[in-house]
């Protein structure tokens, strides 16, 4: 247990001291959730290969049963065998007494000596059925059992699979995570810091469901719903999305030195007008007039911005109901490290 410790201090310390980032942007709560993920798949795995272990041995040990049973029966059948022998030598010996009593019974006897044999040959029959039957049932079994234990087999060994290309993920998302350098580490942190100040100051717009932040591998992204942003066909910002969009400049100058994309989409509606003729135009044009906000303000630097427009072809939520397509209309303010734009 203290080797134990003594090993997994470092990971502890690079946990609490970091918020780190590979395929995923993680803080550290979550950095810590993703190593206790880790451990207990671990758990989880060593269980199931005992589990496996001790289901196999004990269908082993069954089908010894099984083959134990069949083995005793035929033993019995041979014993029967034997024992069906020792009757015909005695009813041949009987026969023979009955054929020298011929010639006084000659009306009884030839009966008596059909009766013997036709009652021989019934119960000799009959403990051949029985032990056919007996054999058969026990063969059922025996193949029963064999078939559960592939079955199992198979079961075990898809969640094995499963759990260790699970595990070898995390211990790879772990090593990368331990690779961060100091300029990434540094990054990283100034993001987690600006994502707070982000959900401090928009906490009100935030709650009416009108802004949405949300974290994605190593950026942080702004939604803005259209809804207050953007009347229906209109790439004219709303008066309403003004005080939201001044706060967003503020931060956006306390941490400088973000590449910063504003992105624009719309729902999978189609859309023809004088002005826009087709969703890809209404997107970008969307885009850029967010962006053309945000750089009014002199302390934001015009070479870490551009804009883009994706149409219908990202929505976050599939366009099946008015509701989600509410949601992928927006706008997408994504804030990303200098130092994590190659990674």
């Amino acid at each position: 247990m203290k080797q134990f410790l003594f090993r997994l201090t470092p990971v502890l310390l690079l946990l609490f001291s970091v918020p780190a980032f590979s395929d995923a942007f993680y803080f550290p709560w979550e950095y810590n959730k993703l190593f206790n993920e880790n451990a207990t798949l671990k758990i989880e795995l060593d269980s199931l290969r005992l589990r496996y272990r001790n289901e196999t041995e004990n269908y082993k040990k069954e089908k010894l049963g099984l083959d134990a049973q069949i083995q005793k029966l035929e033993e019995q059948l041979q014993g029967e065998k034997t024992f069906r022998e020792r009757d015909k030598e005695l009813f041949s010996e009987l026969i023979k007494s009955l054929e020298n009593q011929i010639a006084l019974l000659k009306t009884k006897s030839g009966n008596k000596e059909k009766e013997l044999i036709e009652e021989n040959e019934r119960q000799n029959k009959k403990y051949q059925d029985l032990i056919s039957e007996l054999k058969s049932e026990l063969e059922k079994e025996r193949l029963n059992c064999i078939r559960k234990m592939d079955e199992m087999k198979r079961e075990y060994e898809s969640k094995i699979a499963s759990l260790e290309a699970r595990n070898k993920e995390l211990e790879d998302s772990i090593s990368k995570l331990k690779n961060l350098n100091e300029d990434q580490k540094r990054e990283l942190n100034r993001l987690a810091e600006q994502a707070n100040k982000l959900e401090s100051k928009l906490s009100g717009e935030i709650a009416k469901g009108q802004i949405r932040l949300k974290r994605s591998h190593n950026r942080l992204i702004i939604q803005i719903d259209d809804q207050i942003s953007f009347d229906s066909g209109s790439a004219d910002l709303k008066k309403q999305i003004f005080p939201a969009l001044e706060k967003i400049k503020e931060i956006l100058a306390e941490y400088s030195g973000n590449l910063i994309i504003v992105e624009g989409h719309t729902d999978n509606i189609p859309i023809k007008t004088k002005k826009f003729n087709d969703n890809w135009q209404l997107s970008t044009e969307r885009a850029l007039s967010v962006l053309r906000f945000l750089l009014e303000s002199k302390n934001l630097d015009a070479r870490n911005f551009s804009a883009a427009g994706y149409g219908e072809h990202q929505p976050v939520v599939s366009n099946d109901t008015p509701e989600n397509r509410a949601l992928n209309r927006r706008v997408d303010i994504v804030l990303e490290p200098q130092s994590g734009k190659n990674h």
